[in-house]
């Protein structure tokens, strides 16, 4: 399945060919260290990719289409799925990623497109992973395809200078007691007299931008029980003995 999102590390809508590049992609977007992403990256120029082949041995990709009866063909461009750009805290200033089902590994054909492109990556001294839908942490996934749809306030009549003062108040409503959060939500949404729904709406907001924290490995649902949630420490990073 084939996905469109705009990504807030770029600003800019990214192009996805299925379910496992948007995992990936929803991941790289959470990191820290992650300043940069293309997906769909083009390996130029294909002669070089041709020569990558010949020298293994491998047919190189071809693309092919017919016009006016006639048949034609010409080398097709190799792309990597992501080339992530890295900040100066990571060991490395850029990595190439390639997402692939572990069922298209049992394919021979599979296997020699990505020998070409790890080896295209590999001349230029760029770290290449392959990652597999068993990297892919899918609790994790859906959380955040869930908050970072609220990472802005978009169609909500709430400013972002607003939004804090608001948050600050729903953190108490939050940390009173024990409870559902939806219960948590619907009493803040009475008393300060917001619509429905604005409670969770900043929950979101507030795990979004990190002013928040909780286990994303766990499901977030409006019945989770509100000792679960957290301010981000001064510092505003987050305890290192959880997964964030």
């Amino acid at each position: 399945m084939a996905h469109r999102v705009l990504g807030h590390k770029t600003g800019r809508i990214h192009h996805l060919h299925s379910n496992h590049e948007l995992g990936c992609f929803l991941l790289l977007e959470w990191d820290d260290k992650v300043i940069d992403i293309r997906e769909q990256f083009p390996l130029h120029p294909v002669s070089e990719t041709q020569r990558i082949a010949g020298h293994l041995g491998y047919r190189h990709p071809v693309q092919r289409w017919k016009w006016k009866g006639k048949r034609n063909q010409q080398p097709a461009v190799q792309t990597s799925d992501f080339r992530v750009t890295l900040s100066d805290k990571s060991s490395v200033p850029e990595m190439i990623i390639s997402v692939k089902p572990s069922a298209e590994l049992e394919k021979r054909r599979v296997l020699e497109k990505l020998e070409i492109e790890r080896t295209y990556w590999n001349r230029r001294s760029i770290d290449w992973q392959l990652v597999t839908e068993q990297e892919l942490p899918q609790n994790k996934i859906d959380n955040l395809r869930l908050i970072l749809s609220f990472q802005e306030l978009v169609e909500s009549e709430i400013t972002q200078d607003r939004a804090g003062s608001l948050l600050e108040e729903l953190y108490r409503y939050v940390e009173q007691a024990d409870r559902p959060l939806k219960t948590a939500c619907l009493d803040f949404e009475q008393d300060v007299d917001l619509p429905a729904g604005t409670g969770l709406r900043l929950v979101w907001h507030a795990l979004a931008t990190k002013n928040w924290f909780t286990d994303l490995s766990k499901p977030l649902d409006p019945s989770m029980r509100t000792t679960v949630l957290r301010k981000a420490l001064p510092s505003g990073s987050f305890p290192k003995y959880n997964a964030y």
